[in-house]
């Protein structure tokens, strides 16, 4: 599934997010999980006046407080990706 949606993302890189926000209505929209440079160009590019990006960070010792435990292995990067969330406010 995931080397589809990657293959997917490769042919087509707005395809998800146009899928995302197919007959959406609402006045704003929180888009929580853009980790992908090609996700936020989309948005950047189809709602370039309405979207504003918000870095979200926190440090390693917050995250464990938070219950985060660093995994080795467990993260495979298949695409380029952004390090940190980046909530992507359109109104």
């Amino acid at each position: 599934m995931i080397d589809w949606g990657e293959q997917r993302r490769r042919q087509d890189p707005g395809f998800f997010c146009r899928l995302a926000t197919q007959g959406a209505q609402q006045p704003v929209w929180i888009v929580s999980d853009a980790r992908r440079c090609s996700d936020l160009l989309w948005f950047q590019t189809e709602y370039p006046s309405q979207t504003h990006c918000v870095r979200v960070q926190a440090s390693e010792e917050t995250r464990g407080e938070r219950g985060w435990h660093f995994t080795a292995g467990e993260f495979i990067l298949y695409y380029p990706v952004l390090y940190y969330y980046c909530y992507c406010l359109l109104f």
